[in-house]
């Protein structure tokens, strides 16, 4: 007999916040995973790219994981109905 999988219920704090992330940097630390969220892109006075960081998240290694595995799951379904995500970004451009 197949598990029946339950939906979690969940409520937003009050300090809850969305982030639009198109760029993710980061890691492994000694004792967590941390990335920065970045979406906005400009170019300094010296005409370098550089990108705003808009958060950082720190996860533990079970809740890296968790993330992982929902973001595999979650890309294969967006591919086999979209294709292939690109990563190329030749044609990437400012707004």
């Amino acid at each position: 007999m197949a598990k029946e999988i339950k939906e979690i219920v969940r409520i937003r704090a009050p300090t809850h916040k969305k982030y639009y992330v198109t760029r993710i940097e980061g890691g492994l630390t000694s004792q967590d995973f941390r990335f920065e969220l970045m979406n906005e892109k400009m170019k300094n006075e010296k005409g370098d790219e550089v990108y705003i960081s808009d958060a950082l998240i720190i996860l533990n290694p079970i809740g890296a994981k968790r993330l992982f595995t929902k973001l595999k799951e979650s890309i294969k379904e967006y591919e086999s109905e979209n294709g292939e995500i690109s990563l190329d970004l030749k044609n990437e451009k400012y707004v």
